[in-house]
């Protein structure tokens, strides 16, 4: 197993950035930054310059509002009036060193957790950066996670423990249960009340 450390992002494949149909002046809002949509939702409502009738700006996707420029009153221009992205699928890039780089490959597992521990997400390596940070001298590992509840937030660091390779055997303990008994190594199996030597 192969432990990396890296950050959550946003899935740029699922980020949508409103823009109005036509030119007009803004004349309601009925969302705000942080507001968390739906498809279809309602976001502004926009008079065009043209008609003068006004139209509806809806959500073209579900997610949560990260940015929002506009104001009622104002006029609209070539600038996205809200981006929303949904965090139900997420990229986790970790990095690599070029010692490393030989034991990676595109569809290997990874278990990506937390720093502290307590939040675990299985996901594979679907991307390997073909470039090098100058500064650090690693190289990016891509893994995409399915966000359930949205819980790993973009900017979190995790770690990310690769699955290098999988060996299946009959029996297998934990290193912390291995004892020292005279010269040999040895574990202890529980009987009903008695704890018998397994000599390893």
């Amino acid at each position: 197993m192969l432990t990396l450390s890296g950050q959550v992002h946003i899935n740029p494949n699922l980020v949508s950035r409103v823009l109005p149909r036509f030119a007009g002046v803004v004349k309601s809002i009925h969302t705000e930054l942080g507001d968390t949509v739906k498809k279809g939702q309602l976001l502004a409502t926009v008079q065009s310059n043209e008609s003068l009738q006004n139209y509806k700006i809806r959500a073209p996707i579900g997610g949560l509002i990260v940015r929002r420029d506009v104001q009622v009153g104002e006029a609209t221009s070539d600038k996205p009036l809200f981006i929303i992205t949904d965090l139900s699928n997420v990229w986790v890039e970790l990095d690599a060193f070029s010692t490393d780089l030989d034991k990676l490959k595109i569809g290997q597992s990874v278990v990506v957790e937390s720093l502290h521990g307590r939040l675990q997400h299985t996901g594979v390596i679907n991307w390997i950066s073909p470039l090098t940070a100058h500064a650090s001298q690693s190289v990016r590992v891509r893994v995409e996670i399915v966000n359930e509840n949205n819980i790993l937030r973009p900017g979190q660091y995790m770690r990310g423990h690769v699955i290098i390779a999988e060996h299946t055997v009959k029996l297998a303990v934990r290193q912390s249960a291995i004892q020292s008994f005279r010269d040999f190594q040895v574990v202890y199996a529980r009987y009903g009340d008695v704890y018998e030597v397994r000599m390893l």
